[in-house]
């Protein structure tokens, strides 16, 4: 993700998009100034949950 402003992602579930993301946006600023797409399936309540 710091290679790019933008990240789509396409997974199968939340869970995965959690374990690729954790490591990531567990680094301070590591996700600001920067975009990411989610296309992975769920439920529209875990969705909402999770942009919160």
């Amino acid at each position: 993700m710091a290679a790019s402003g933008l990240t789509i992602l396409s997974l199968t579930a939340y869970p995965a998009m959690y374990d690729i993301l954790g490591p990531v946006a567990g680094e301070p600023g590591a996700l600001a100034d920067r975009t990411l797409v989610n296309l992975s399936s769920d439920t529209p309540d875990t969705s909402r949950d999770t942009a919160a």
